[in-house]
């Protein structure tokens, strides 16, 4: 089996997608830890428990490795911000994907998942 190319990096006119590291973590459990933001996404448990980010990050760049899901960490250019994530869920039996997506509450409504999903799907 020929290796995975590494996760690249996109860039949109504001933000950075990018693959996320260990130090993400404490962004990805107080911005997921919100509980509207849990009960905006299917797979967000409330409580967001610290090791539960450090796990689940560690989860992505796994499925990344096995083809089957690609997720981005979604920051601020301009600072380094972190504010959410996005991904695809690969099914290449049915030559499809699935788009999702979470954003911290400070950062909703303000079109950065509109413009992550632009760049994703481009």
């Amino acid at each position: 089996m020929k290796p995975f190319p590494p996760q690249p990096t996109l860039q949109t006119a504001r933000l950075t997608l990018r693959p996320m590291t260990a130090q993400d973590a404490k962004a990805v459990q107080l911005l997921a830890g919100d509980p509207d933001v849990a009960a905006s996404a299917l797979n967000i448990p409330h409580p967001f428990e610290p090791e539960m980010a450090e796990d689940w990050i560690a989860r992505q760049a796994r499925a990344y490795d096995e083809a089957r899901e690609v997720t981005f960490g979604i920051v601020i250019r301009s600072d380094g911000e972190f504010i959410g994530a996005i991904g695809l869920e690969v099914a290449p039996k049915h030559e499809r994907a699935e788009l999702g997506y979470w954003i911290g509450k400070p950062y909703w409504n303000l079109g950065y998942c509109t413009e992550a999903a632009r760049a994703l799907v481009h």
